[in-house]
């Protein structure tokens, strides 16, 4: 303190040299103290360095003054949650609902974001100069605490975030709180309807893509896997299981993780229609099956008989198939609802045996619209003029008389045959 003189001044108990009521003068020294920018607030503040004091004219202490102390209004803190993703049968403890939650504490209308993860810090405490918070402590909280295990639905947690004096005083505790969504991502499965012909086994990675065709998401939103991870590892299995059919097949899928079903909470979704189905009540696609045909056709039956004849055909094809099949003259028979395969057409030579050449035919039915229907055709000759029977076959041409020449009819005798040549058909 300078212009003030302490020895003219100073302050006894008796009156002054030629003075009767003058005993000195106090200094009194009144100035504000206001606490510096960014201090968050605290109970027993010190107003005072540790230096202050009285001091002599070398600058050696004599006394420290008083530290009074003070209780600072603490900042105005607020929360924010952090939304979370998970998969299906996912968990999250308390800590994963508090990461990424913003913290900020307000003073004198200023923000101060606080970083939960550095409370323990000694440099940064909270990220912030240790005399800023140096007084108050932070405190960020869950419910539920222990979070949540085995997700199936949307969840909604709290937040409460608490800034609290570390002395006490005058000024206590103030805290928010804020709601976050745990958003659970669910497996969509998008199959097909397939076709396979009689003798075919489905494959039902025509039906279903199990590397390719689940999608997880939530709603109509894909999971990003560069911030939820890899999605799990998810089980398909199919009622019936894939095999031979022989007529057309529903077939129900349905999905577990690790061991636990969770057909209830998959989507499946029909290629054909895009109708989802939820859930196995549904089946999920169908295996259509087509038949194959096989046509038996007859050339070189004996003209004597006018296409009259019957020739019969044993069929022989895979599993055993073993048909008679009948052809009238050069005709044709169809075999229908046939497996694919390789046939064979053997034509009965105990019945035929007047037939020379042409008695057995082949032909592969294949899994192809233009391979599923094939023609076997048996062309024989008969080089006898003998039926089947063993009958002689042979044709009479008759040459009708003028009219001028021909005798005269009775009453009761027939009409003249016409004229031109007439055949007929004579068996011995």
């Amino acid at each position: 303190v300078t212009d003030y003189n302490f020895t003219d001044n100073f302050v006894s108990d008796t009156a002054k040299p030629d003075s009767q009521n003058d005993f000195g003068k106090r200094l009194i020294i009144e100035f504000t103290v206001a606490a510096k920018e960014g201090f968050l607030g605290g109970n027993g503040v010190p107003t005072n360095g540790s230096k202050s004091g009285v001091y002599d004219k070398d600058g050696a202490l004599v006394e420290n003054f008083v530290v009074p102390t003070v209780d600072v209004p603490l900042a105005t803190v607020a929360v924010t949650a952090a939304d979370k993703d998970v998969y299906l049968l996912g968990s999250l403890s308390g800590d994963d609902l508090r990461s990424g939650a913003a913290v900020t504490a307000t003073k004198d209308g200023k923000p101060y974001a606080i970083d939960m993860s550095k409370a323990a810090d000694t440099e940064k405490p909270y990220g912030l100069e240790p005399w800023q918070t140096e007084y108050v402590s932070f405190d960020l909280t869950a419910d539920p605490a222990a979070g949540y295990t085995g997700l199936t639905d949307d969840k909604t947690f709290t937040l409460t975030a608490t800034i609290e004096p570390t002395v006490t005083g005058t000024q206590s505790a103030n805290s928010a709180n804020d709601t976050g969504d745990v958003y659970v991502y669910k497996p969509e499965l998008t199959a097909a309807d397939s076709t396979i012909y009689l003798g075919q086994t489905a494959d039902y990675a025509d039906n279903f893509d199990e590397e390719n065709g689940i999608a997880w998401k939530h709603g109509t939103t894909v999971a990003d896997t560069t911030t939820m991870g890899e999605a799990p590892v998810l089980t398909v299995s199919y009622n019936p299981a894939a095999g031979a059919f022989t007529q057309e097949t529903d077939v129900v899928m349905t999905t577990a993780i690790g061991g636990s079903d969770v057909t209830a909470h998959t989507t499946f979704v029909n290629a054909a229609d895009g109708q989802e189905n939820n859930g196995a009540g549904a089946h999920q696609f169908t295996v259509f099956v087509k038949t194959c045909s096989l046509t038996v056709t007859k050339a070189g039956s004996g003209s004597m008989t006018n296409g009259t004849e019957t020739h019969i055909f044993t069929v022989k094809g895979p599993n055993g198939i073993s048909l008679k099949v009948a052809v009238q003259g050069n005709g044709s028979r169809t075999i229908t609802g046939l497996p694919i395969g390789t046939y064979t057409v053997t034509e009965d030579t105990n019945w035929s045996w007047r037939y020379a050449d042409g008695k057995t035919g082949k032909a592969t039915l294949e899994a192809s619209e233009n391979g599923a229907h094939k023609t076997v055709t048996i062309t024989n000759t008969n080089p006898t003029t003998k039926w089947l029977s063993g009958d002689s076959a042979a044709i009479n041409k008759f040459a009708a008389q003028p009219a001028s020449s021909a005798p005269a009819q009775q009453a009761d005798a027939p009409a003249a045959l016409p004229e031109g040549p007439v055949e007929l058909s004579i068996k011995e």
